[in-house]
């Protein structure tokens, strides 16, 4: 059999100890860098759900107010690459289902914290979600928030929701 000796001197140990700081440090940091609130400021605390029903329908004559999933986006945003899975499977279930799938480009007359993110109105003109697509640092940690909650509206639930309170890959609208 053959015998391998390796000698690791200790310049070499304080190599790799090195740029194994260094890589933790710039994943540290990238990490950090990437992860915001999606309601910083609290816009959504004092908004009633009507309010932000009446602000989307305003500011878009082309909406026909009943079962319409508005996509907020800002166009130089990181962020919508990393929920554009969401964002198609939604857009899928839409279509599929009836309702009407439109990209607005966020701006402070619609309330709109952070993008991207989705308010889904029902048939009634009623809000069922608003909020971000997902959670985490690849708004990979839950299935799609948005998506969760138009499939359970769809089998008869209704939840009604303005989630505010997310940290994940956002950009904040200035809101």
């Amino acid at each position: 059999m053959f015998s391998v000796k390796v000698k690791v001197d200790k310049f070499q140990v304080a190599l790799f100890f090195s740029w194994l700081a260094f890589t933790a440090c710039a994943f540290i940091f990238l990490t950090i860098e990437r992860i915001a609130e999606f309601d910083p400021n609290g816009v959504l605390e004092n908004t009633s759900r009507a309010e932000l029903v009446n602000r989307i329908f305003a500011n878009n004559q082309p909406l026909n107010n009943a079962s319409t999933i508005v996509n907020f986006y800002q166009a130089d945003c990181a962020c919508n690459s990393v929920s554009q899975n969401h964002i198609t499977q939604l857009e899928q279930v839409a279509k599929k289902n009836g309702y009407e799938f439109v990209n607005v480009e966020a701006s402070d007359k619609y309330s709109v914290p952070s993008t991207p993110s989705i308010a889904i109105i029902g048939e009634s003109s009623e809000l069922i979600y608003f909020g971000p697509y997902g959670e985490g640092l690849g708004c990979t940690q839950t299935n799609g928030f948005a998506t969760t909650v138009l499939e359970n509206h769809l089998k008869g639930f209704s939840a009604n929701l303005i989630i505010s309170s997310a940290k994940g890959c956002y950009c904040n609208t200035g809101s």
